[in-house]
């Protein structure tokens, strides 16, 4: 997963960006870090959608980790 971080933010993009797509219809996410907020754009997007973070039928962020090869 390829991650690009400022103090306030970052971008995330998926290493399995099929699966990713398939189940979120979108490219790349953003984490809004002061607003603690994730939105998410894809290909069919003219603006960024937000992904609810307590949608009880959604799907949500529980943990950001990374994962070390070797």
């Amino acid at each position: 997963m390829n991650i690009v971080q400022s103090d306030t933010s970052a971008f995330i993009f998926p290493d399995d960006m099929d699966d990713f797509r398939k189940r979120y219809n979108a490219d790349v996410i953003f984490i809004d870090f002061d607003q603690d907020a994730i939105y998410v754009f894809g290909p069919k997007d003219y603006n960024w959608r937000e992904l609810p973070g307590d949608d009880p039928n959604g799907a949500k962020v529980v943990s950001l980790r990374k994962d070390f090869n070797g």
